[in-house]
């Protein structure tokens, strides 16, 4: 007699029972703990900011705790068509990096070292914050822990998450829009009201970290209407009035503030990189950066820039640690019907296509790896999943094998790769951000102190060497730098080693026609001062 073949699903991982409130939050510290040690650590291998957005989110914040509000000494890019050198700040980058720096520096004085401590400290509660939803939802400290783990030594996010910048912040944002989401996910989610306010509250926290913000809120509730599109209720629309109130009320006084600098709400500098044709467009002087220019050039370009961004954004995933990918990708789907998954895809997919087709340029230059960390916690707890996924498929054909050994071992093998992948990448980003400043500081001494003005190409990186003020160098050539200068009042102009391309033949001869002499010339940094020239 014929027995019919019975094909047995693979088996699913046990699943522990998830810890109390007490063991969570002692988790939750403890994890803290040991990610703040680590970051610290690490932290120390930097001597300076390292890049221009941290430094920049490092002047705003001295000008802060000295008093002098939202101010920057410097012109980085003039899309924002500052009126002078001194301008009223972030009207391109958003302002509650520099808010969490302001404080400690009023206190205890200006100091890199003393700016890093908050930052340093928001970043480590990222891990801390996953290592509490992975072991609710999977059941387990030790899961947990590698969720954490993994989180935490992401590769170059590892980097990241010690810098003066907006990282830290930008992803505990996103984990509260993602959680509470989920919760807003259920049939009939309990205090709607307060789900809502919560997610408003937290969208505004974003929007105040990075600019595409709006984006999480976005994904939130698409996420939340298509998974209970046949459930929808007044609970639900009464947890959408009441996120729109709380996002408003968090996020109107800045409105209220660009109104008044800017005469926008929200000021259009960053609208125009939508049109660049290549990034370095983004620091010209004279570029109209139009729809009308963007679309005068060939079919070819616009097609080529959009499929090589496509490739080079999914580079954000895991931060080189791409072994890690297969086991996320089998843990998403395992997780996908788990509350905050929904809206982190959903988030990931939106972001990935506005960042290709619309901001190609910038996408690739950071804004697609600053808007991607919000995906490192839920990318590791699917890692973890996909891991055990996989030590239990193979158990099933090797029964030598002892799962939850192979599992704690092979995870444990997976967070020390990754940990030492890490401190690599440490040192040799270090190595790299530290060519600039010390370019900076020997040339620094031959620019006189009455009050100069210096073209560069990292404006606030110039000021933390010499506070002095700086504008950008424009990257549409010599004759932008020189209207530039007669605007903005520059008295030299510093050329560096990287250089734009309508800069990478000039010589020194050259620029003297434009009316800039050769001063010094140091580690591949050239100094010119200016000179009247008669006409």
């Amino acid at each position: 007699m014929l027995h019919p073949t019975v094909t047995t699903p693979p088996p699913t991982p046990p699943v522990a029972a998830p810890p109390g409130a007490r063991a969570s939050l002692r988790l939750a510290i403890g994890v803290w703990a040991a990610a703040f040690a680590a970051l610290a650590a690490a932290a120390q291998v930097f001597r300076t900011p390292g890049f221009m957005d941290a430094y920049y989110y490092y002047h705003v914040a001295v000008n802060l705790a000295a008093g002098r509000g939202f101010t920057e000494d410097v012109v980085w890019n003039y899309l924002t068509n500052a009126v002078a050198v001194s301008h009223a700040s972030n009207l391109y980058w958003m302002p509650l990096t520099s808010l969490f720096m302001a404080p400690v520096l009023a206190l205890g004085g200006e100091s890199f070292r003393l700016a890093q401590v908050p930052l340093l400290a928001l970043s480590a509660a990222v891990p801390a914050i996953t290592a509490v939803a992975a072991a609710r939802r999977l059941g387990g400290r030790f899961r947990g822990a590698i969720a954490a783990g993994i989180a935490l030594f992401c590769g170059y996010y590892f980097v990241y998450w010690t810098t003066l910048d907006s990282f830290g912040a930008f992803a505990l944002a996103a984990l509260a829009v993602f959680l509470l989401a989920g919760r807003l996910s259920q049939v009939a989610p309990r205090t709607p009201l307060l789900l809502g306010l919560g997610l408003g509250a937290a969208t505004a926290v974003a929007h105040l970290a990075r600019a595409d913000g709006p984006q999480l809120a976005v994904a939130a509730w698409v996420s939340v209407v298509v998974t209970q599109r046949r459930c929808l209720g007044r609970s639900h629309a009464l947890a959408l009035a009441a996120s729109l109130a709380a996002y408003l009320v968090c996020m109107g006084p800045w409105l209220l503030r660009n109104l008044a600098v800017s005469g926008a709400l929200l000021p259009s500098g960053g609208v125009q990189t939508l049109w660049l044709t290549e990034y370095n467009e983004i620091f010209s002087y004279q570029l109209p950066l139009t729809f009308d220019r963007y679309l005068a050039q060939e079919i070819g370009p616009i097609v080529q820039g959009k499929l090589t961004a496509a490739v080079r954004n999914l580079g954000v995933l895991f931060g080189l640690e791409y072994w890690l990918i297969p086991f996320a990708v089998a843990g998403w789907w395992r997780l996908r019907h788990w509350g905050p998954m929904g809206p982190a895809f959903t988030y990931g997919v939106l972001l990935y296509l506005v960042m290709t087709l619309a901001f190609t340029f910038p996408s690739g230059r950071g804004s697609m790896l600053h808007s991607g960390v919000a995906l490192v916690p839920w990318l590791a707890i699917a890692a973890v999943v996909g891991i055990e996924m996989a030590v239990h498929w193979v158990a099933k054909r090797l029964p030598h094998w002892n799962p939850p050994v192979a599992f704690r071992n092979f995870s444990l093998i997976f967070v020390a790769l990754s940990a030492g992948l890490c401190v690599y990448l440490t040192f040799d980003q270090a190595r790299d951000w530290h060519r600039q400043v010390d370019g900076y500081q020997a040339i620094a001494p031959a620019v006189p102190g009455a009050q100069p003005v210096v073209m560069t190409l990292n404006p606030p990186g110039w000021w933390y060497v010499t506070r002095q003020a700086s504008i950008q160098v424009p990257s549409d050539g010599p004759a932008a730098a020189v209207a530039a200068a007669d605007r903005y009042g520059a008295t030299h102009l510093l050329l560096e080693p990287q250089r734009a391309k309508a800069w990478e033949q000039v010589t020194p001869a050259d620029l003297r026609a434009f009316g800039f002499r050769l001063v010094t010339e140091a580690e591949g940094y050239s100094l010119f001062e200016r000179f009247p020239i008669a006409h």
